[in-house]
């Protein structure tokens, strides 16, 4: 794995951060369910995050390395019931959200109002490392399962106003205007981009995600560019030590990518500093 200690990290004054997301996907616990994670809102949550909804099932998504061209197969499962929920705890702002499913756990920071600051990541690192140990220790007094990790994600969605930048060539660094091209700057852009997250031996560990689509703002329709990304993988071992190690090795990536990606233009305006 990447040495996590030896990177250092670019930071901004001003990110246009609207949303932070960390989880972690586990093999599925047939016997967490409805009243068993409630049972657990209750002795674990519920003085911090007082209320909770039920959410539709998240599918996660995993990570494969397969052979060139190896296309994903459909596959049709029949259940002999319907799936069980997952569930959101919050706080009273709204802004800090636990989620849980039976096998997926997360752990989300939201901007709600457009004054929310966003609290840096070490606000939603420390608390998703201490819920997932008081998880695990729960599900084992209960004896519902002992959570076993397959993979971590990191998530960030920085939603970036159009009017703060002329064309997509001033937002986006692979998007360059030639001088004497046939083709004018695009009108706007919508692009998927993949990065191989590599291991110590060269072994691939992960891949780095990067989105970017023009959108409308739901609160005043205003035009908007959509960047997120989203860093996903296999942690060395399934101890809570290995999934974090691997969960700092994802934010390096989104971090020091976004960075990357976005031109100095945009850098000035977010105020980058360039060792944190």
């Amino acid at each position: 794995m990447s040495d996590v200690k030896s990177l250092k990290l670019v930071e901004f004054e001003r990110p246009p951060v609207a949303e932070v997301s960390i989880s972690v996907t586990f093999l599925p616990l047939d016997r967490l369910r409805t009243f068993e994670i409630l049972e657990i809102w209750n002795e674990l949550f519920k003085d911090q995050l007082p209320a909770y909804q039920q959410q539709a099932p998240l599918v996660p998504q995993v990570e494969q390395f397969g052979a060139p061209g190896t296309q994903a197969q459909m596959t049709v499962q029949f259940l002999s019931q319907p799936p069980e929920p997952r569930y959101w705890f919050l706080d009273e702002s709204g802004s800090n959200l636990v989620q849980i499913q039976q096998d997926w756990f997360a752990r989300n920071w939201r901007r709600i109002e457009p004054s929310d600051v966003y609290p840096r990541f070490g606000s939603v690192r420390e608390p998703f490392e201490n819920d997932l140990r008081r998880l695990t220790s729960a599900l084992e007094a209960k004896d519902l399962g002992h959570l076993e990790p397959v993979q971590c994600e990191v998530s960030y969605i920085n939603p970036i106003e159009v009017k703060e930048f002329p064309i997509v060539s001033s937002l986006i660094r692979y998007w360059i205007d030639v001088p004497g091209s046939f083709l004018p700057a695009p009108e706007d852009l919508q692009a998927h981009a993949r990065y191989v997250i590599p291991g110590i031996d060269g072994e691939k560990m992960g891949r780095l995600h990067v989105n970017i689509q023009p959108a409308i703002r739901s609160t005043d329709n205003e035009p908007i560019y959509l960047l997120n990304l989203t860093a996903r993988g296999v942690p060395k071992s399934s101890s809570i030590n290995d999934v974090m190690e691997f969960i700092d090795v994802c934010h390096q990536w989104i971090v020091n990518g976004f960075a990357d990606i976005t031109t100095e233009e945009m850098h000035g305006r977010w105020g980058i500093v360039h060792d944190s």
